[in-house]
């Protein structure tokens, strides 16, 4: 039971507030502190704490959540910046395939020898100079489009 009352009476102790002492040494310096160092210290009131346990709990609990919904708004940020990424990384691999289709086909239309495609029944369409060349006309803005650049 001695112990409970000490306890009890250390910790009322505790909870009191500290006395702080103001005081000017003898180069002019501002001191502050909780033992006066003579009797030129002058004891300073400090005012009352206005927040109870019960409102800085509530703004705790408002800070983590502000803090909460920041940090799930740059989870959410990073998510979709990788996301993006994703997408533009497979755009540009497609664009990438789509160019060197296109050089394929540009290359094999300007060949010097004869040029053919297989028909519908199997046969070998060949393709006319006028006919190589209107190929070569429609092919040309989707290889600038993809190539990003003009063929030779």
């Amino acid at each position: 039971m001695r112990w409970g009352v000490l306890i009890g009476l250390l910790l009322l102790a505790g909870a009191t507030p500290a006395e702080v002492y103001r005081w000017t040494d003898d180069q002019g310096r501002v001191h502050y502190g909780e033992r006066p160092p003579g009797p030129e210290a002058r004891r300073i009131e400090l005012p009352p704490s206005t927040t109870s346990p019960v409102e800085t709990d509530r703004e705790m609990a408002r800070r983590r959540a502000l803090q909460k919904r920041l940090l799930d708004s740059y989870a959410y940020e990073r998510d979709r910046k990788a996301a993006e990424a994703v997408r533009d990384a497979e755009a540009q691999r497609t664009k990438a395939e789509r160019c060197q289709s296109l050089r394929r086909r540009w290359r094999r239309l300007s060949y010097a020898g004869p040029i053919y495609f297989p028909g519908p029944n199997g046969q070998r369409d060949y393709l006319s100079e006028e006919r190589r060349a209107t190929e070569k006309q429609r092919l040309r803005p989707a290889y600038k489009a993809a190539c990003g650049e003009l063929p030779d």
